[in-house]
């Protein structure tokens, strides 16, 4: 296990995945928007490609900081589907 100001919370996480030989779900738990949940978790993601680990987000609402959405914005993301809602009493 390496040590020092150059390891990182992904290399943390990466060697936990290989020592399972199996992917693991990770959760980031915060009990307020605004905490930093989304941040860390795309902090984290564009450093494991350059590791051999493919990452993709399904769904993501980040913030409006601008930070934080120019962290997301630079991740492969899963295209969300239009749906028409017909119960909608908004229709216009």
């Amino acid at each position: 296990m390496t040590t020092g100001p150059s390891r990182t919370r992904a290399d943390d996480f990466l060697e936990a995945c290989r020592a399972w030989e199996a992917g693991r779900l990770k959760l980031y738990i915060g009990v307020a928007a605004g905490v930093g949940k989304t941040y860390r978790i795309a902090e984290e993601a564009h450093a494991l490609p350059d590791r051999g680990v493919d990452i993709v987000i399904a769904s993501s609402r980040p913030t409006r900081a601008a930070d934080t959405i120019a962290l997301v914005d630079g991740l492969e993301v899963v295209p969300r589907r239009q749906i028409e809602y017909r119960a909608s009493s908004s229709r216009r």
